[in-house]
């Protein structure tokens, strides 16, 4: 774990170039989202009718345009649910103000660039993220050779990091004994919590990590990595192009 306030070129040459995962502490000491997001806060924050992406109930993991006020229900009712939007919506964008990109990738993303010209060809690749214990998101590479961070505002977030080199497929549960589509708790019980049990090339293992409320997580493009949420979370993440990446 580092602090946050480290400069945008130190973090690059550190971090970034070479694909190196690490935990920021304090990138969101100013935020409004400390105070705001809260499940009592956010739950009336937003029209009720207003379409978020997310799943509700537990028994699927396919995202559906769910009414917000039924969202708000499932916090109250502590029913299984998971929010994962980009706030493209007028709704989603109050939460704008609320946070801003942690200072060592600001003026990192070049995707920024298409964006501030309203050219969102995969949307902003800015993601609020909101769910009960059990949600979360097997192991996956992200998109667009991007990189991430990850702000936890609320909650504890178990995250399983690979070593690189690692393939999504080379942490696929195996089909002869397991569900065509496992959900992210089923993986988690079955290949994630043995993950750091593998050897992979060059003596590497992947490693478990517990992100903790006002921690930041950075993700390299190109690692394999998973989330699960061990209690009531919500946090806010992004996928941006870095200089890094330029080959890919």
């Amino acid at each position: 774990r580092i602090s946050c306030n480290i400069t945008r070129e130190e973090f690059f040459l550190k971090y970034e170039v070479p694909r190196k995962p690490v935990m920021l502490v304090g990138c969101d000491a100013d935020w409004p989202a400390r105070t705001e997001w809260t499940y009592d806060k956010l739950a009336p924050r937003f029209y009720n009718e207003s379409k978020w992406r997310a799943r509700l109930g537990g028994k699927t993991e396919d995202y559906e345009k769910i009414e917000w006020g039924v969202l708000a229900n499932a916090m109250a009712e502590n029913k299984p649910f998971y929010v994962f939007d980009q706030l493209q919506h007028e709704e989603g964008k109050k939460l704008e103000a609320d946070y801003v990109d942690p200072l060592p990738m600001q003026g990192g993303n070049l995707y920024q660039q298409m964006n501030d010209r309203d050219i969102y060809w995969a949307g902003p690749l800015r993601w609020f993220c909101v769910g009960k214990f059990g949600s979360g998101t097997k192991s996956h590479i992200d998109p667009f050779s991007s990189d991430a961070w990850n702000s936890l505002i609320r909650g504890h977030k178990w995250w399983i990091i690979y070593p690189e080199g690692v393939t999504d497929r080379d942490t696929f549960c195996e089909g002869a004994c397991s569900s065509e589509d496992p959900l992210t708790r089923q993986w988690y019980g079955s290949v994630g919590v043995n993950a750091a049990r593998t050897e992979y090339p060059n003596d590497k293992y992947a490693y478990h990590v517990l992100q903790k409320p006002g921690e930041t997580i950075y993700v390299p493009d190109g690692i394999v990595h998973s989330v699960f949420n061990m209690d009531a979370t919500v946090a806010v993440t992004r996928n941006y192009g870095s200089a890094a990446n330029l080959d890919n």
